[in-house]
């Protein structure tokens, strides 16, 4: 977190070019154009946003929390140079607390090339802003972007006393029958849900679907398949579980009466 501010910190003093603590709308203006390549005319309701207070201005403090509490951004432009035209886009990371795994995907294209591929993977830390060229493009060109983006898994435990279950250790011998021949292959590492992404924006469901159960190499056929029969309903699914967002310490509370699936 601490990295995160820093970055924001370093990217709200460059922008503040009067060096007076403070960014006014011009200097703001001038930041979302080059960072996001904002237009001026919805840089001002940007900044609006930004002052908390009203007073004219945009603080340190307060445009770190503005970019904090909003999800992550980007921005595409076309740039040209020595007569060359290529595809631009700028990320920021307004997440303090993990990096950002953003996903481009390019279709229905003519006369471009990627230099990164296609689809391309940027990674940006918590507080980063990055820019990044990922197409290159000859007349007549088209193309369209199609952009998703994850959380970035750490797989690092982050709190000794979180909660432990000594009947489920980390390892194959919780996931297979010590006394059958099957080869998982290398586990790199487990990790608690929270650690898969920003634990203040997880939640325990999302779109609960039949069909993204799926069973691998463990013999569980009969586990996979009751667990898609409940998938088919999901307010049944959801019930059986007191709260929607994960716990500090690790444990789920389970509903004490269930309705019958």
């Amino acid at each position: 977190m601490a990295a995160a501010r820093k970055r924001l910190q370093e990217l709200f003093e460059k922008y503040d070019t009067s060096g007076d603590g403070v960014m006014s709308e011009d200097e703001m203006t001038i930041l979302l154009s080059r960072v996001l390549g904002i237009p001026e005319g919805r840089a001002q309701d940007w900044f609006q946003q930004a002052d908390g207070n009203r007073d004219g201005v945009v603080h340190t403090h307060e445009f770190i929390q503005w970019l904090t509490t909003n999800p992550p951004m980007w921005k595409e432009h076309v740039a040209v140079a020595d007569g060359k035209k290529t595809v631009e886009v700028n990320f920021v990371n307004t997440s303090g607390a993990v990096g950002q795994v953003f996903t481009l995907q390019f279709v229905n294209c003519e006369n471009v090339s990627f230099p990164k591929g296609n689809p391309a993977e940027v990674v940006v830390q918590p507080g980063e802003t990055k820019s990044m060229t990922l197409l290159h493009l000859t007349e007549p060109y088209k193309y369209r972007l199609q952009v998703s983006y994850r959380s970035d898994a750490s797989g690092i435990e982050d709190d000794p006393n979180a909660f432990k279950d000594a009947s489920f250790l980390h390892d194959n011998s919780s996931i297979v029958d010590p006394n059958r021949t099957l080869n998982l292959g290398n586990t790199e590492f487990w990790m608690r849900a929270r650690m898969l992404g920003d634990p203040g924006s997880a939640v325990l469901f999302d779109r609960v679907r039949p069909y993204e159960v799926q069973q691998g190499s463990v013999g569980d056929c009969w586990l996979m398949c009751a667990l898609g029969s409940l998938a088919a309903h999901p307010n049944k699914l959801k019930s059986l579980f007191d709260g929607r967002h994960l716990s500090h310490d690790g444990k789920l509370k389970w509903m004490s009466s269930c309705p019958a699936p």
